[in-house]
């Protein structure tokens, strides 16, 4: 016989290999979607750099050197359950201020941060990784899409005159 030989496959096997091919598929793309981010989690010297830059003209009056921040009055960003709990609420607070009581470390703070509009989407993203990786923290980087996207997210929310946050 010089012609090809051809297996018949049952609808069911014809499914089998369908679900098998595709479920690799997506297999390889979040492979590459986790390479990703993890390469974007990679801090820079520039980064670093940069960030110490804005940190000290901006957050250390506040925030103190040491990052321990002052008790009672602005709470402390070196071992901050606060900070490190989340890149998204670290970028919301930069961009749109806080007021109010917030609980860090098990300790109450109630004073205001005016929202650091003044900043760069870069400064504020280099800023939160300087603090996410400074003082024993290991927190991984912020990027400049992800302070863009919180102030695109802000900007469509209606503003409060009374507000000492919101300019």
């Amino acid at each position: 016989m010089t012609g090809r030989m051809f297996r018949r496959v049952s609808p069911l096997g014809a499914l089998a290999l369908s679900a098998t091919a595709a479920l690799a598929g997506v297999t390889a793309v979040a492979q590459q979607v986790h390479q990703a981010e993890v390469a974007g989690a990679t801090v820079t010297p520039a980064q670093m750099q940069g960030g110490e830059k804005v940190f000290q003209t901006v957050c250390m009056a506040c925030h103190q050197a040491d990052g321990k921040g002052l008790p009672g009055m602005f709470p402390p960003l070196a071992g901050s359950d606060y900070l490190l709990g989340g890149k998204e609420r670290a970028v919301g607070v930069v961009v749109n201020g806080l007021q109010g009581e917030v609980v860090v470390n098990g300790n109450k703070f109630n004073s205001v941060m005016p929202a650091m509009v003044q900043l760069s989407d870069q400064e504020i993203a280099d800023a939160l990784t300087y603090a996410m990786n400074s003082w024993g923290n290991a927190g991984g980087t912020v990027s400049a899409s992800m302070v863009a996207a919180e102030r695109a997210r802000a900007a469509k929310e209606p503003k409060r005159a009374d507000s000492p946050t919101q300019h």
